[in-house]
């Protein structure tokens, strides 16, 4: 081979990893200002959360038709299922008032597209979706313990609702990051769970860098 010819490839390869570090680095420095954001974010809506300034806060309250295993697989997949649906609308809020006057307008139509929802995935029970106040226990959010008392909520009841449900924060978007609290019964509503934690695009980032 002629020697300036292999002197180049050596030099093109060295460039090619020259710049798959810069990309490196840069979507590095990209997550790292993501993670910023998301954790400044998650802190004001916990911060606000835990002053319990209830006429602020929205909660999504999602009720099992009862603790079987398909009905609590099916709670999560209508918690996945509300969530998604609501986001196109989350972007143009800003305010609780705003998001409960959204959702009672919406109420019946968000209503029947569940009820197709679940048809699709051969559930044969109703869902309900009601926009109310609740009480709820004293409970822990990420480590911060979230003051019990009255709070607006979207509740949304699949069949008795008699089974463990789930809840987090609709507004502020706490639900939108994946913060979530499970295992919240409705037979033990004294119990305090851990909360679990996951930032699903934190996590491929990583994986892309590895």
């Amino acid at each position: 081979m002629n020697p300036r010819l292999k002197e180049g490839n050596v030099m093109s390869k060295e460039l090619d990893w020259e710049k798959i570090k810069e990309r490196k680095v840069l979507i590095s420095i990209l997550c790292v200002l993501g993670c910023i954001v998301l954790g400044v974010s998650i802190i004001q809506g916990i911060q606000k959360v835990q002053n319990n300034h209830s006429d602020d806060i929205l909660r999504l309250h999602v009720r099992a038709n009862s603790d079987l295993k398909e009905d609590q697989e099916m709670k999560y997949h209508v918690r996945d299922w509300i969530i998604n649906y609501l986001q196109p609308a989350k972007d143009q809020i800003n305010s609780q008032e705003q998001f409960i006057d959204f959702l009672n307008i919406n109420k019946n139509t968000i209503e029947k597209d569940l009820h197709q929802y679940l048809k699709k995935r051969n559930v044969n029970k109703e869902a309900y979706v009601n926009i109310k106040t609740k009480e709820f226990p004293t409970r822990r959010y990420r480590g911060e313990v979230i003051p019990g008392g009255e709070y607006e909520a979207l509740e949304v009841v699949i069949g008795e609702g008699n089974g463990s449900n789930w809840w987090c924060v609709l507004f502020p978007p706490l639900c939108y990051v994946d913060l979530t609290v499970a295992g919240d019964s409705q037979k033990d509503d004294t119990k305090q769970e851990k909360p679990e934690v996951k930032f699903v695009v934190v996590d491929w980032l990583f994986d892309l860098l590895s």
